[in-house]
């Protein structure tokens, strides 16, 4: 009897045992299933990040403030009733209130009168002063442009859709671009770095311009470094206080907002916190779009596109 009751004993503990590890076999096999379909999500809202947002023009890697620039000389262009965009109008910007370069350009003689009046002298067809012609047409341009989400830049009742960028322009947003990815390893074009490229390409019209009114080499030097430390350190806050998975949508970030608004928040360190809402709220609405009839659709079209292809007997 003592003998059944060990060996009763024994079976029993050998089935505790053995019970207790079907339940963690279980539970290993129900966390490599979430940890699998978590990985799977996270492809597929990687994967609609890369198709929606895919990158094929250096404006898509314009800043907010740089694109607001590049839109802003279009109107500028249109002022002078010149059809062609040169490279002197994207300066001008620089002195929109939005920007904090007004002071800077200042201190170096580069100042919006004499700008405005070395624009009118290279574009006599203006009757007057380029100066008052903004005072005139648009006295709340260099204001709260920004705000005019309501009137696109781009309608045909407000900028004339057939200007286009001089081949200088296009040359120095593509050096900006090359500058950006090489020299200073980020991958958005900031309203500084499109500033350091127009300075440092003297041989184009804004590159003559600038050196115009700061002829010593020395003052260039010191604006160019100012730019760049103001550059640096916001690059360095974005690399020392935003984790390493988040800085994908950091960038992402600052192409919707302006450069000050991310100072801003770089500066009450909260901009981690305001990118992980970002984040969620993008990879939220990128996981409902019908990512796969989109791109059925576009390859459709794509077939469709152009003359029917004739093939010799």
């Amino acid at each position: 009897m003592n003998q059944f009751l060990q060996s009763f004993d024994q079976n029993m503990q050998f089935s505790r045992i053995s019970l207790s590890g079907n339940e963690e076999i279980n539970i290993s096999f129900e966390l490599k299933k979430k940890i699998k379909e978590e990985r799977r999500r996270r492809n597929q809202a990687y994967r609609t990040l890369d198709y929606y947002l895919s990158s094929v023009h250096f404006f898509d890697f314009f800043s907010y403030d740089t694109f607001q620039i590049a839109k802003k000389s279009k109107f500028i262009a249109q002022t002078c009733q010149n059809y062609t965009i040169q490279s002197e109008f994207l300066l001008l910007p620089y002195f929109d209130s939005s920007l904090s370069y007004s002071n800077l350009l200042n201190r170096f003689n580069i100042s919006k009168t004499n700008v405005s009046n070395e624009i009118s002298f290279m574009h006599p067809i203006v009757p007057q002063s380029f100066a008052e012609i903004i005072k005139k047409k648009s006295i709340n341009f260099f204001k709260n442009l920004s705000n005019k989400i309501t009137r696109p830049m781009f309608s045909e009742n407000y900028i004339n859709l057939d200007l286009q960028y001089s081949k200088e322009i296009h040359y120095i947003f593509e050096k900006a671009s090359e500058n950006a990815l090489i020299r200073f390893k980020t991958p958005i074009v900031s309203s500084e770095i499109l500033l350091i490229t127009m300075i440092e390409e003297k041989e184009t019209r804004v590159g003559k311009l600038i050196q115009k009114f700061v002829p010593d080499q020395s003052d260039l030097y010191y604006l160019r470094f100012f730019l760049l430390k103001k550059l640096h350190s916001k690059e360095l806050a974005i690399r020392n206080n935003i984790k390493k998975n988040l800085r994908y949508f950091v960038y992402l970030f600052a192409k919707e907002i302006s450069e000050s608004e991310v100072e801003k928040h770089i500066k009450s360190k909260r901009l981690e916190e305001i990118v992980e809402a970002f984040r969620d709220e993008i990879i939220s609405r990128a996981l409902k779009q019908k990512f796969f009839y989109d791109l059925i659709s576009e390859v459709q079209n794509s077939l469709n596109f152009g003359s029917v292809r004739k093939y010799s007997i």
